[in-house]
């Protein structure tokens, strides 16, 4: 396309963060760094009980205000979402049950620990581990992760902390011993002071916790010893990110949307390399978290990438939508 006639957008996700007062005290902040031009648009995803006071408090800073979900914990990397078979349930609001146009990027989560004899999730029992916090999404899924290998929750000791940094500081003190997060900068703080371990993820075990959590579309993945400074590689899980429409956006629309993406990936991929890369055609249904909108179907078998398997999966989810 044209540069002259794209749209620059940046937007932030605020996630679970940011009481009313941070807001305001945010609000204050940014406003006298804000360029006077508009060169771009700039759109802040605020948990959705903030809206009303940040449309107030940016509408003179050109920043658009974009919607966040809300969770029940106070604070985090929350976004309040469920699977797909979970619908918005506000007032005055109908259900809006959600389709999957496709995957691209994923990101790498597992178990990383002090203790170099903690080698597979069974040597997790009868250790300090930080879980998660209790309730939170990624809460389920690690306890149906724990049930996958046959690790028996209740012979670990669930350390409890307020935040990463806290499970930062915990495992540097001796605290807790592992902590299931995300493969990222974190482990190279800790590791500049004692030796960090990957505890290996089987693919067995990623695909029995699918069969646990249908839909929620886990694959299998790797962390490279040295990566983030880990003195241990070994495999793990990821989640894949995904582009999702409303269920009865028109057939024709998903197709054209689809089609444009991928016949364009290499224009994409030169605004964002790093990024943009793993969005590709070959990655494209890596996981079924959804059921496929019916237009992206029609581009795949066009395309050749829709298979048996990916055939299988998605029918399955429509089965199980169904029987709810």
């Amino acid at each position: 396309m044209n540069r002259r006639y794209r749209k620059t957008i940046i937007a932030g996700n605020w996630k679970m963060n940011n009481t009313l007062s941070q807001t305001k005290a945010f609000a204050e902040e940014i406003k006298p760094i804000m360029p006077k031009g508009k060169w771009c648009n700039v759109v802040l995803c605020v948990p959705a009980v903030n809206i009303q006071a940040a449309v107030r408090l940016f509408k003179d800073c050109h920043i658009a205000i974009g919607a966040e979900t809300c969770h029940e914990l106070d604070h985090g990397a929350y976004t309040g979402e469920d699977p797909f078979w979970d619908t918005w349930e506000l007032d005055g609001v109908a259900p809006v049950p959600i389709q999957q146009i496709c995957t691209g990027g994923d990101m790498r989560y597992g178990f990383f620990t002090t203790d170099p004899d903690i080698k597979t999730l069974k040597d997790l029992e009868g250790k300090k581990v930080y879980i998660t916090q209790p309730g939170a999404e990624s809460d389920i899924q690690i306890k149906n992760l724990l049930k996958a290998a046959g690790v028996d929750y209740g012979k670990i000791t669930d350390v409890s902390f307020s935040s990463i940094d806290e499970a930062k500081q915990g495992l540097k003190e001796g605290r807790a011993v592992a902590v299931y997060w995300t493969a990222s900068t974190w482990i190279q703080d800790i590791a500049t002071t004692k030796p960090m371990y990957t505890v290996n993820i089987s693919n067995d075990e990623v695909a029995k916790l699918n069969e646990l959590l249908p839909g929620w579309g886990f694959v299998t993945s790797s962390v490279d010893s040295g990566e983030f400074g880990l003195s241990t590689g070994g495999d793990t899980l990821a989640v894949p990110f995904g582009i999702y429409v409303r269920e009865g956006l028109s057939e024709d629309v998903v197709y054209d949307l689809t089609k444009a993406m991928y016949e364009n990936h290499d224009q994409a991929v030169t605004l964002n390399p790093q990024y943009m890369e793993d969005w590709n055609l070959e990655r494209a249904l890596i996981a079924v978290g959804a059921p496929i909108h019916p237009g992206a179907v029609k581009y795949y078998k066009e395309a050749g990438v829709w298979t048996d398997e990916v055939d299988a999966q998605n029918t399955a989810l429509l089965e199980w939508e169904r029987k709810q």
